[in-house]
Order: structure tokens, then sequence, then C-alpha cells
């Protein structure tokens, strides 16, 4: 009967309307994600393929999962101790500023700028040096 009474005081949770304005707080994303704090959050901090630093991108490119980032810091303290969470906090604050993580951002660099004509350079540079 504790048990029950515990899960039901739990189970509205989500309707409880937040303290202050609401307005601002419903747009935006939490801590946890969406969805908030669930089972899937739990595994991410767990889940070494999340945490990595060159794997998670790799793995999150490929399975299409996505990490909250309160997983994200929880996983990297779990792994890392205090380093982790520092780069973690220093990776979701990246994120949150530009859109991409840190892995993605070297992904990018990785990407060959495309590649300029010779005829171009050659106009270019006949331009600017007087070769007559």
């Amino acid at each position: 009967m504790a048990i029950d009474s515990i899960s039901s005081s739990f189970s509205n949770v989500s309707e409880r309307t937040p303290v202050g304005d609401t307005s601002s707080q419903n747009s935006e994303k939490s801590i946890w994600g969406e969805d908030g704090f669930t089972f899937g959050d739990l595994l991410d901090i767990i889940n070494p393929f999340q945490q990595l630093p060159i794997i998670s991108t790799i793995y999150r490119a490929i399975t299409g999962d996505e990490i909250s980032p309160a997983s994200r810091v929880a996983g990297g303290t779990l792994l890392g101790g205090p380093i982790g969470f520092i780069v973690s906090a220093v990776n979701v604050g990246v994120e949150a500023a530009t859109g991409r993580d840190v892995g993605e951002h070297m992904i990018a660099l990785l990407d060959t700028p495309p590649t300029i004509q010779m005829a171009d350079v050659a106009k270019r540079y006949s331009k600017t040096h007087n070769l007559a």
C-alpha cells in the first residue's frame, strides 16, 4: 500500500505547473530533454558509446539517438570523474551556443572545402600581376 501511495503521488508530476512565469519555461527544453528524465536517460548516462569523445558523435550519427545535456554531464562525471565533468560541461556549453558539440565541430573540420578551379586561379593571378 505504501508503494501505491508513493507511485500515485508521482503519477501527475508532469501535470503540475511550475512556479513563476510558465510561458518561457514551457517553450524551452528541459535539461533532461523534451520528455524529462526517463529510463533512456539513465541508459545514456551509463552507455560508453554516448560518452567517449569521437565514438559518441559517430554512434549518434549512425543510430540517430540524441543525448540530453544532463545525461551528457552525468555520464561524463561517472566515467571521467572531475575532468569528465568539466569536459562534458564545456561540450554542453559549446552545443548550446553553436548548435553543434565539439565532436561535430571536429568532423566539420575534416570536410574538404570545395576545390578552386585552376582557371579561376590563373585569372585572379593575371589580374593582380602584370604578365604582359
